[in-house]
C-alpha cells in the first residue's frame, strides 16, 4: 500500500513482529504477579522488543538473542505450569486504540506522499535532515561505535534510533528510506496507541478516557513540528523515543504498584 513491495513489506513485518513477540515475552517474565491485556503487550512487546534487540545486535550483533531467550523461558513456564495471566480485553480500550489508528493514520498517508520511495535527482518534499538520517542508520547499524558520523561527537540517546532502523533495514534487505518512512511511522503508532490506550484504561474505569488520552497524544503537537503533531515524521528519533518513554513510565508505575501491594 505504502510502496514498499510486497516482499519487502513481509520481511519487514516479520522482523518487528519477532520484536514484539519477544518484547511481549519480556514483559510477562518481568511482571509475573499481575496480568496484562492484549493491548499493553503490544504496546510493550514492541518498545521492549525494539529496544532489546537494538542493544543485543549493537553490543553482541546479534538482534534475535532476546527473541531465543523469550521463547526459550515460554518453553520452560509452559513444560511445567500453563501461564493464564491474560487479562481480557475490553471495549474501552479498543476504542481507544480505534481512535488512535484513524488519527495516526492520516499522518501516515502525509508521510507516504511526501516522502516517496522511488525518485531520481532531487526531491524537494524530503525534509533535508532526513537524508543524513538514513545514511545515519546505516552507519550506526554496521560500523558501530565506529560510525562515521559520530566520530568525535557525544551520542545523545534519540541517536540509538537511527541504529534500529539501520538494523532492521538490514535484516529485512529493505530499500533505503524504507524502515525511516514506513516502518518507523507505523510501528511507533501502533506502539503508542496501544500504551496510552492501556495506561489509561489501568488508572480510571471511565470508558471514553483511553480514546481521549490517544487522540491527545497522537494529535498533541509541539513547537517546531513540521505537521503539527507528536506523531510527526521529520524526526523520527523523537517519535520512537516517545514509544520508549511511555513503556518506561508503564512499567515504573507498575513496579510501584506492585511494592505498594506489598
Amino acid at each position: 500500500v505504502t510502496g514498499a513491495g510486497a516482499v519487502t513489506s513481509l520481511l519487514s513485518t516479520s522482523v518487528v513482529f519477532i520484536q514484539g513477540l519477544s518484547g511481549a515475552l519480556w514483559w510477562r517474565m518481568l511482571r509475573p504477579e499481575r496480568g496484562a491485556t492484549p493491548v499493553e503487550l503490544v504496546g510493550m512487546g514492541l518498545a521492549l522488543g525494539s529496544a532489546a534487540a537494538l542493544l543485543s545486535g549493537l553490543l553482541a550483533y546479534w538482534w534475535l538473542a532476546p527473541a531465543a531467550i523469550g521463547i526459550f523461558w515460554l518453553w520452560r513456564t509452559r513444560r511445567h505450569k500453563p501461564r493464564s495471566d491474560l487479562l481480557p480485553l475490553d471495549r474501552a480500550s479498543i476504542y481507544g486504540v480505534a481512535v488512535g489508528l484513524s488519527f495516526g493514520i492520516l499522518g501516515l498517508l502525509v508521510a507516504v506522499r511526501d516522502y516517496p520511495l522511488a525518485w531520481l535527482g532531487i526531491n524537494s518534499s524530503y525534509h533535508g535532515d532526513m537524508l543524513f538520517f538514513e545514511a545515519l542508520s546505516t552507519s550506526m547499524s554496521r560500523f558501530w561505535p565506529d560510525s562515521i558520523f559520530m566520530s568525535g561527537a557525544e551520542l545523545k540517546y534519540h541517536s540509538l534510533v537511527y541504529a534500529w532502523v539501520g538494523q532492521v533495514t538490514d535484516a529485512s534487505s529493505a530499500a533505503p528510506f524504507v524502515t525511516l518512512t514506513r516502518t518507523l511511522p507505523l510501528v511507533t503508532l501502533i506502539a503508542v496507541v496501544s500504551l496510552a490506550a492501556a495506561w489509561t484504561r489501568r488508572l480510571t474505569l471511565a470508558s471514553w478516557a483511553p480514546a481521549l488520552a490517544v487522540a491527545l497524544i497522537v494529535t498533541g503537537g509541539f513547537v517546531g513540528a513540521a505537521f503539527g503533531t507528536i506523531l510527526n515524521f521529520d524526526s523520527p528519533s523523537q517519535t520512537f523515543s516517545i514509544v520508549w518513554l511511555l513503556a518506561f513510565s508503564v512499567a515504573l508505575v507498575n513496579y510501584l504498584s506492585i511494592r505498594q501491594s506489598h
